[in-house]
This record gives C-alpha cells, sequence and structure tokens, in this order.
C-alpha cells in the first residue's frame, strides 16, 4: 500500500547520514538518521527493520559522541525490533 514516497524519502535520509558520519559531521548525521527514523515510523511503525536501521545510525553517532547511555538504549531498541 501506498506510493512509497515517504519510505523513499526515508532512505535518502539514512544514507544522507551514512555520509556525513563517515565526513565526522556528526551533528549533520545525527540530524538525517532522526528524519530517517521518524518518516520510517510515520510510514512503516517503530517495529519495522527499516525503521531499526536508522536507530543503529543514530546509535552508532551517538557512541561515537561519547554519548553512551542513549547509544545503549538506541542498540537496546535495534535488538528488541529484531527478535
Amino acid at each position: 500500500g501506498g506510493g512509497g514516497g515517504g519510505e523513499d524519502l526515508a532512505v535518502a535520509y539514512a544514507n544522507l547520514g551514512t555520509a556525513y558520519r563517515s565526513l565526522g559531521r556528526l551533528d549533520r548525521a545525527l540530524e538525517a538518521y532522526r528524519q530517517a527514523v521518524s518518516i520510517d515510523t510515520e510510514v512503516l511503525g517503530r517495529d519495522h527493520v527499516e525503521t531499526a536501521k536508522g536507530v543503529w545510525g543514530l546509535a552508532m553517532v551517538l557512541d561515537t559522541q561519547g554519548k553512551w547511555d542513549e547509544a545503549l538504549q538506541m542498540y537496546q531498541e535495534v535488538l528488541r525490533i529484531q527478535e
């Protein structure tokens, strides 16, 4: 169902997040991953595997920034989704 436009946009944001992360632009990466997660959550639901990919990206950026408590919560959420 649906045109999939939101899903495509979420993928684009996730890819942008990955690009920014590899360039060390962590604030931008965080912003992009948050957008991806927000769209995926709206379109697919919080427990969808695509949403989990964005959450994983968020976790990796937070991890790199030393925000371990937040990162751990994200990692745990991804594991819960994939169970």
